[in-house]
């Protein structure tokens, strides 16, 4: 059910699928997978993606540890 909607463009679905792989939740835990669930989810400005995306470039979760692109997913979250 979840995938359908992912696959049809629905933003909290796609945030919600990333949680999944970013926490292993009946899945198989996957940073990856789950910064492409949330990029989706966060170009259609859903703001917990966004949020998402903010906390793994700052920590470097699957993609380069970077303060100021953390900083610009965050400041889109907050709007």
């Amino acid at each position: 059910m979840v995938s359908q909607s992912t696959e049809q463009g629905y933003a909290d679905a796609q945030n919600n699928l990333g949680y999944m792989y970013e926490y292993g939740y009946g899945v198989d835990q996957n940073d990856l997978t789950a910064v492409e669930c949330y990029s989706k989810a966060a170009e259609q400005v859903h703001a917990d993606a966004q949020f998402h995306l903010g906390y793994m470039n700052e920590y470097g979760y699957c993609v380069d540890e970077n303060d100021s692109t953390a900083e610009e997913w965050y400041r889109k979250a907050a709007k």
